[in-house]
């Protein structure tokens, strides 16, 4: 459509119309993906950019010593397992599980993404039994 349109006023109405209603819809498209572009940005930097060092690997070493050590001894299996469930509950920490190498640029992306998925749905898992 060309807004040369040599005087003809319901012409450039038309023009006018179509692009007002296509506008909404880019604009909230282009904004989406530039918000999904800076949000993936940002995790990648927080979360990848992370260095485990040896002071932070020395705790985890020896959490899995003594969770071995549990594990070797010669006890019941309930006893096992009670020993167990209670040392992973009370001396596991999080950060020992978390892998810095696995956020890159489109992992944090598509982290992003399913967070916009998932947004308004009341639950972020499945609760059907299917």
């Amino acid at each position: 459509m060309s807004l040369a349109t040599n005087g003809d006023p319901n012409e450039r109405s038309r023009c006018y119309k179509f692009f007002w209603t296509l506008f909404p819809h880019v604009f909230l498209i282009l904004s989406l993906v530039v918000y999904a572009g800076l949000g993936a940005a940002i995790f990648w930097k927080i979360e990848g950019q992370r260095i485990l060092t040896e002071k932070d690997q020395q705790p985890y070493r020896e959490f899995v010593f003594n969770l071995t050590a549990q594990i070797n001894k010669s006890a019941p299996p309930d006893t096992l397992f009670k020993d167990v469930d209670k040392m992973l509950r009370k001396d596991l920490k999080a950060i020992w599980l978390q892998h810095p190498e696995n956020w890159s640029f489109y992992g944090s992306l598509f982290f992003c993404c399913t967070v916009f998925t998932t947004v308004g749905k009341c639950h972020i898992y499945t609760t059907s039994f299917l």
